[in-house]
């Protein structure tokens, strides 16, 4: 999925805007299962599961949205390297 006519805007950076928005929506609500950092000290990232995929979400301190489709066997991984690089760093 990729939006073939990306618009500016808080979702412009992703390969599907509407993926991301859709994500981000989904996080509004409070289906986050893990989250960590700060948006005023270097971002803030959000885990929403899926069924077959998991999404992780980062937002930055000048609003933008990233969304990042992970396979259900990296997710840990990744996880656990934002939270080592966040206790490192703060």
């Amino acid at each position: 999925m990729f939006t073939a006519k990306p618009m500016p805007g808080k979702f412009e950076g992703n390969r599907s805007q509407l993926l991301a928005q859709v994500v981000y929506n989904a996080s509004l609500g409070g289906n986050l299962e893990w989250e960590a950092g700060d948006v005023d000290l270097g971002g803030w990232y959000g885990l929403v599961l899926g069924k077959q995929h998991d999404f992780l979400i980062e937002l930055d301190n000048h609003g933008f949205v990233a969304v990042e489709v992970l396979k259900k066997a990296d997710t840990k991984r990744e996880t656990d390297g934002i939270d080592a690089d966040f206790a490192e760093t703060y």
